[in-house]
């Protein structure tokens, strides 16, 4: 009876892609690190709301260093004295994939983490407030222009994490609500970021 045997079709499947998972990125006014138990309650916090990066203003502590805390990874920039101050915590699964950390004064600190599909960079950043003057203003702008240059040839996505009102609670910053919300000083800041 000829062939009986019948072919086989054979339909590969795509293989199974889980969706990829979203980094968490935050900011906060901390108003000083220097109080015991600071440090623990903001990491309670970061597993609380899952963020996986965290920005800090207001840090307070002197000079700059790069340390592990129950797996948390903390950068911070600091001055000679313990005012200002900025850092970043990111929490143990990206303190494997940070690739770069610069110090750049006690109001900025650049973080580069590797992702997919660019690496991402991020900025954090404590503004002077409006009773300081247009001359610092433009400083800090410029010295934002200058890492975002340097950072900018690489394939990469930049974000700021800023903190522009002292008295913002913590959360995500979101330029959008920040403009439409701020009084005339900070709106003409808001246009240079």
């Amino acid at each position: 009876m000829g062939n009986d045997r019948v072919p086989r079709v054979v339909i590969p499947r795509k293989p199974c892609r889980t969706k990829p998972r979203a980094i968490r990125i935050g900011t906060w006014n901390v108003r000083t690190m220097l109080r015991a138990g600071k440090l623990e309650n903001i990491k309670r916090e970061m597993i609380r709301i899952e963020l996986n990066v965290l920005g800090l203003s207001e840090v307070r502590w002197k000079d700059g260093g790069d340390f592990e805390s129950d797996g948390f990874r903390v950068c911070y920039a600091g001055g000679a004295e313990s005012q200002r101050g900025v850092a970043i915590i990111l929490d143990k699964e990206m303190a494997k994939r940070v690739l770069k950390v610069e110090m750049v004064s006690d109001r900025i600190i650049l973080v580069k983490i590797q992702a997919e599909p660019v690496d991402l960079v991020i900025v954090q950043v404590y503004m002077p407030t409006s009773a300081h003057g247009e001359d610092e203003v433009e400083e800090m702008y410029e010295r934002i222009d200058e890492l975002m240059r340097k950072e900018k040839g690489k394939e990469c996505l930049a974000i700021h994490v800023a903190d522009l009102l002292p008295s913002t609670s913590p959360g995500i910053f979101d330029k959008s609500c920040l403009t439409h919300s701020l009084h005339e000083p900070f709106q003409s800041r808001m246009e240079k970021i």
